[in-house]
């Protein structure tokens, strides 16, 4: 597996997290197209154009590339990860 080294989180994404209200839960699934746009153009930069896995080349766009979440988004142990860009 490639080592990663973490960049700053893109600013859409802290905006999409700050937007939390009393009736608004910000999470992994509801994120803006913008959003998730971003996150993979920063973590496609991040990883060299290579999937950190099987060293394919890899594209920022949905149907070329899987946001993988290192502690699982879907884990009840550690909801408050899935907007953690460091996880991802």
């Amino acid at each position: 597996m490639k080592s990663i080294k973490k960049s700053s989180e893109p600013a859409s994404l802290a905006q999409h997290r700050a937007n939390r209200t009393e009736n608004y839960v910000p999470c992994f699934g509801n994120l803006s197209k913008r959003a998730l746009s971003d996150i993979r153009s920063s973590l496609v930069v991040e990883q060299g154009v290579i999937c950190c896995y099987c060293m394919g080349r890899i594209e920022p766009t949905g149907d070329k590339m899987k946001i993988e979440h290192w502690q699982a988004q879907s884990d009840d142990k550690y909801p408050e990860r899935q907007l953690d860009y460091s996880n991802l």
